[in-house]
């Protein structure tokens, strides 16, 4: 697989930024964190950009949390996980108008995030993986 990236965006209140959209391959709504391909890119500019589509906004500090492999007994689909801060508006529309997928932005706190995935609604891998690395490593409050 192709190498991505994932973003833990911090907005101004604290809160976690997730994308909600429509997944075809599933036929349902899923809430994630931005994510999306390197498509050549080193991962901090692809994460930048990404944020920058999904959310339409931009962030002033960037930290990458490490990498990962999604599917190690399948192929290499490495993954790089970076958290964002310091996140205002981009003066860019919001999102690519191509882009069917996307249906809203959500906020939520750590907690709210934490039960969500505990009741399985949230259960993207990349999302869970990103999350759980962050709290590891203490950069959530």
């Amino acid at each position: 697989g192709k190498p991505y990236v994932v973003i833990i965006a911090i907005v101004p209140s604290g809160k976690i930024l997730l994308v909600k959209q429509h997944r075809y391959t599933l036929d349902q709504i899923t809430i994630e964190f931005p994510a999306g391909g390197t498509d050549g890119e080193l991962p901090l500019v692809a994460a930048k950009r990404e944020l920058e589509e999904e959310t339409g906004y931009v962030a002033e500090t960037w930290e990458e949390l490490g990498e990962f492999q999604e599917s190690s007994g399948i192929a290499e689909h490495v993954g790089y996980a970076f958290l964002a801060r310091g996140l205002e508006l981009s003066l860019k529309p919001k999102h690519d108008p191509l882009d069917k997928e996307l249906i809203e932005l959500t906020e939520k706190t750590v907690k709210e995030v934490t039960d969500m995935i505990a009741k399985g609604e949230i259960n993207d891998a990349t999302t869970v993986v990103a999350f759980c690395k962050a709290l590891l490593l203490k950069k959530l409050e």
